[in-house]
């Protein structure tokens, strides 16, 4: 879903897969705990640096924490790549996650545009996010994992 916003609360056929040899007991358990979480993505405007140093990929994880906190958003996984993120999210209600995202990217574009002396220069993050429901596809859940 484009707006992060998640549909209803579904559980995966992750028995049938399993039966069919498609995933492992563990798998299976795993994809059930994470039927409704979603993989949200956001890059740098124009593919540009989001994460210079070691000090700014600690300053977002930072703000994920709190934001994970503030939201009550559990933080599966996340990958955080020099001009991109990745998460693995569950949100607790529908419209967390577009909160929890617009809070962390909103204090890190101001962070980012105050440490580099880029303040007013326009968008830090290519669009405002792009969000996708695990809950239909365990195959997607074991590559974002």
């Amino acid at each position: 879903m484009s707006d992060g916003g998640m549909g209803e609360r579904m559980i995966l056929p992750a028995r049938k897969l399993h039966a069919a040899g498609g995933l492992t007991a563990e798998q299976c358990a795993l994809v059930e705990t994470l039927a409704i979480g979603c993989h949200a993505v956001n890059r740098g405007q124009d593919k540009r640096t989001l994460f210079y140093q070691e000090s700014d990929y600690q300053h977002f994880i930072d703000l994920m924490t709190v934001g994970r906190r503030r939201y009550s958003i559990r933080i599966h996984s996340y990958n955080l790549i020099a001009n991109h993120f990745h998460q693995v999210l569950t949100p607790p209600d529908r419209g967390a996650v577009s909160a929890y995202l617009q809070w962390v990217e909103g204090r890190y574009g101001c962070h980012l545009r105050q440490w580099t002396y880029t303040v007013g220069q326009g968008h830090v993050f290519q669009h405002r996010f792009w969000a996708e429901t695990i809950g239909t596809s365990p195959v997607h859940l074991f590559k974002v994992l």
